[in-house]
Formats: structure tokens, C-alpha cells, sequence
């Protein structure tokens, strides 16, 4: 007995040393900024502006897609391959500067594309708000890179507090603007927060992370090898932003209702709060399985541990949050939204399956380099969305989406499991 209070604690020790507790501390500070932000938000609009606030958030979601070329998604993966720190700066040098560049041809477009959108009557002022929007997007892609950028050279702290200041950042400045100046003030404040980010961020790395060191630029076939696999991941990625994305756009579309977009919005708010365990797992474990990645007994042997702890946590959690649903919506938003519960307590299912059932999998399938599994399985869960959403929405409302949501995440899950077992678990 003694001795395994011991090694609990020496694993305890190994990882706070290793900075998987500020991880998840930043994890839940930032879901809670981000939560305090929402319900500031909630407080300070009406129904109808928050619906059409959370209308162009959506469609600025999709936008952010395919910001960079995706690069800055295989910062993380090549900062954890590479040995000396001159590749490691030359690798990020090589990401901003061409993120960059495609970003500013891009947001020129998107910005006449909205402007031209037929949005309806209801979001009429996403003419006008959105291409404001818009400008905050080549710099919240410079602020995702130093961040990812910390992650590969397992700057865990820096990371977490880099995570916490963009959120405290960027919802305190939506909820400052919306109070000066309503929804054009909240539209108004997303580039100025993504600004000072951007900023901080960048100098942070000039003065501390490669301050003296010369970059080594990667070669041709490498630099080949980053677009390729970054644009796998941007497709990837897109396909699983589109899940998140698409029932509050379907539902918009279906029912053309403001207060079932921000009914919907609501609901899912204290559920996504339950994504702070998977992802804080998943951002700690990552960089060591892509070290790993080539022995696959090690893999087998540790991706069990994880998938196990992991669906614990969030069932436990979204069990949790079960039982108090009623008096946690009634006093974080009002009675006007008491409606909502049971709602949210299908989302909570849809939560449990997608992180604690999905989640692990997929992660460690792209930080491995795996990521076509995760792209065919994104795929073909998207189409079965779609459908369901539009037969299931007009039939039963905003549960119609949260129906189909339980369904098609539950096959996504056993869809990414399965590959896993036969690439893994025979070694």
C-alpha cells in the first residue's frame, strides 16, 4: 500500500515537472474566460444581437479554416521531429512568412466575398461587420502559430499562459466592445484584440525563444513535405470545424430563427466546457507519442492508458454537469433560457462520445502523421451530418441537430478506433 502511495506521488512529481497540471489549469482558465466571456455577452445583447453575433462568429469560424495554407498546423509536428534549434527557428521563420503572404491574397477575397453573401434580412449587418471581422484573421493565425510553435518545443507553461492571455484578450475585448457600441462594437473588436496578441507573441519569440539563433531553412523536399501535410491536416481539420460549425448554420438556414441560434449557442456552451480534459491530455501526451511514433508497442501499450483515462474524466464530468443542469443555466443566464436543458443535456451525450470516445484516437493519429484516417473518417461523417440535419431539423427542431449529432459522432469514433487497433495493437 505504501509503495503505491509512492508511485502515485512520483508520477504526480513527473508530471507537474513536465507541465501537464499547468496545461490543464490553462485549459480550464481559458474555457472559463471564454465561458465568462459568452455569458458577458449573453447579459449585454439582446437575443436577437447575440444570434446574429453568433451568426458571423460561425461563418468567421469556417474563413479561419483555411488561414495559412494550414501551416501552422505542422509547426507542431516538425518543432518535435527536429534536433537542433537553427532547424527548429528556420521551421518557424518558413511558416509565418509564408502563412503570411497566402493570408493577405485571402482575406482580400473573403472580405468581397461576404460583403457580396446573400445573408437574410435578420443578418442583414453581416454585410458590413463581417469583412471587419475578417481583418483579425492573418493575425489570430500568427498568435495559433507561437502557440502551436510552444507546444512543439514542450514549452508546456508558456503555452498555457500564452492560451489563457488570448482568451482573457479577445473576450474581454468582444465584451468592452459590445458594451460601448453593441454588436458593431463586439464585431470591431476582434482584429484589435488579435493585434496586441499577435504582437506580444512574436516579440515574446524574437527576445526569448530565438533570440541568438541563426535559422536554418528547410530544404526543398522538406518544405514539400510540410505543405503536404499541412494541407492534409487543413482538410482535416475543416472537415471536423464543419461538424461544429454546421448545426448552427443548418439550423439558421432551416429556421431561419435568431432565437433557436442563440438557444442552440447556449446549450452548448457549459457541455464544450468538458473538452478542457481530452484536449489537455491530448496537448500533453501528443509530442511524446510523436517521438515514439516508430515503436509501436510503446504506442499500443500507452494510447490504452490514455484512451481509458480519458473517457473516465469526461464521462464523470458530463455526469456531473447532468445533475446540475437545471440551477447552472438558470443562474449563469436566466430564466429565459431554462428551456434549453434538456437540450443540453443531449449535447452533453454528443460531448462524452466526441471527447471522450473520439478525441484521444484522432489526436494521436495526426500528431503521428496519420492524418489521412482522420480526413476519410471527417468525410464521410460530415455527408452523414448534413443528411440527417436536414431531415431531422425541420421534424424536431434544434434537437433534430443534437440527434444526429449523437449518432454521427458515435460512428466517427468507432471509425477512427478500429484503423488505430490494426496499425497498433498486433505490435
Amino acid at each position: 500500500m505504501l509503495l503505491a502511495i509512492e508511485d502515485i506521488k512520483h508520477v504526480f512529481a513527473s508530471l507537474k515537472a513536465k507541465g501537464a497540471f499547468a496545461i490543464l489549469s490553462g485549459a480550464f482558465l481559458t474555457k472559463v474566460a471564454a465561458f465568462l466571456g459568452s455569458l458577458i455577452l449573453v447579459r449585454i445583447m439582446s437575443k436577437s444581437e447575440f444570434g446574429v453575433l453568433g451568426y458571423m462568429e460561425n461563418l468567421y469560424t469556417y474563413a479561419c479554416l483555411f488561414a495559412g495554407y494550414g501551416l501552422n498546423n505542422a509547426v507542431y509536428r516538425y518543432l518535435v521531429l527536429k534536433e537542433t534549434e537553427a532547424e527548429k527557428k528556420g521551421i518557424f521563420d518558413y511558416v509565418v512568412s509564408q502563412g503570411t503572404k497566402f493570408n493577405i491574397v485571402y482575406v482580400a477575397v473573403l472580405s468581397l466575398l461576404a460583403f457580396l453573401f446573400p445573408h437574410s434580412e435578420e443578418f442583414s449587418t453581416a454585410h458590413l461587420l463581417l469583412p471587419l471581422m475578417l481583418l483579425a484573421l492573418p493575425l489570430q493565425f500568427l498568435s495559433d502559430t507561437c502557440s502551436f510553435s510552444l507546444r512543439g518545443l514542450f514549452r508546456n507553461r508558456a503555452f498555457a499562459f500564452t492560451a489563457v492571455l488570448t482568451v482573457v484578450l479577445v473576450w474581454g475585448a468582444k465584451a468592452a466592445g459590445a458594451t460601448l457600441s453593441g454588436l458593431e462594437g463586439a464585431a470591431a473588436s476582434w482584429p484589435i484584440a488579435y493585434c496586441v496578441v499577435a504582437f506580444v507573441l512574436l516579440l515574446y519569440f524574437r527576445n526569448n525563444i530565438f533570440s541568438s539563433v541563426p535559422a536554418i531553412a528547410p530544404e526543398k523536399e522538406e518544405r514539400r513535405g510540410i505543405r503536404s501535410y499541412s494541407l492534409q491536416y487543413m482538410v482535416t481539420n475543416s472537415l471536423w470545424a464543419l461538424f461544429l460549425q454546421n448545426d448552427l448554420l443548418m439550423i439558421s438556414l432551416l429556421t431561419g430563427d435568431a432565437s433557436a441560434v442563440a438557444d442552440y449557442k447556449v446549450a452548448f456552451a457549459i457541455p464544450s466546457v468538458i473538452a478542457i480534459l481530452s484536449s489537455s491530455v491530448g496537448i500533453f501526451v501528443a509530442p511524446y507519442f510523436i517521438k515514439q511514433e516508430n515503436d509501436k508497442a510503446w504506442v499500443w501499450s500507452n494510447y490504452k492508458k490514455t484512451f481509458i483515462g480519458t473517457a473516465v474524466l469526461v464521462g464523470g464530468a458530463a455526469i456531473l454537469v447532468g445533475l446540475v443542469a437545471e440551477p447552472l443555466v438558470g443562474f449563469f443566464y436566466g430564466e429565459q433560457y431554462l428551456n434549453i436543458v434538456p437540450l443540453m443535456n443531449l449535447l452533453l451525450v454528443t460531448a462524452f462520445v466526441t471527447n471522450g470516445l473520439r478525441y484521444t484516437t484522432a489526436n494521436l493519429l495526426a500528431a503521428m502523421g496519420k492524418i489521412r484516417v482522420n480526413m476519410f473518417v471527417s468525410f464521410s461523417g460530415m455527408v452523414c451530418q448534413i443528411v440527417l440535419n436536414f431531415i431531422l431539423i425541420p421534424l424536431f427542431g434544434v434537437y433534430g441537430a443534437a440527434y444526429t449529432s449523437i449518432m454521427v459522432y458515435s460512428f466517427m469514433a468507432i471509425a477512427v478506433f478500429v484503423p488505430f487497433v490494426m496499425m497498433y495493437r498486433a505490435h
